[in-house]
């Protein structure tokens, strides 16, 4: 945990890592990460050079103007995964990413062909 000043608002700003879970199957990787009090407009997912960076604030104490607290993860992507088709859904406070395998990484079964 991290406590900063916010230069923007001059409120503190608590800085917090995202607890989170990742699991690989066939089809590629899966990330699912708590963000409680998050919501769409206040959360920013980032792939760019193979780093996934997630980054969500929420308000430390709502309609107190307190501060927030923000979340932040960063995650090294492997090659494998196809940028190009990663998606995310935020469903109350739990966020879903889904990094897809490129075709080729992918494993496939080869036919046998008689004779």
């Amino acid at each position: 945990m991290n406590t900063e000043t916010n230069k923007l608002e001059g409120r503190p700003t608590r800085v917090l890592y995202a607890p989170v879970d990742i699991f690989e199957n066939d089809n590629g990787l899966h990330l699912r990460a708590d963000l409680p009090g998050v919501t769409q407009e206040a959360l920013e997912i980032r792939l760019h050079e193979g780093q996934l960076d997630i980054v969500g604030r929420r308000p430390l104490n709502p309609g107190r103007g307190e501060g927030f607290i923000e979340y932040r993860r960063r995650f090294q992507v492997p090659r494998h995964v196809d940028g190009s088709k990663v998606t995310a859904r935020l469903d109350r406070g739990v966020l879903l990413v889904d990094l897809p395998k490129a075709d080729a990484a992918r494993p496939r079964v080869i036919p046998i062909q008689n004779g």
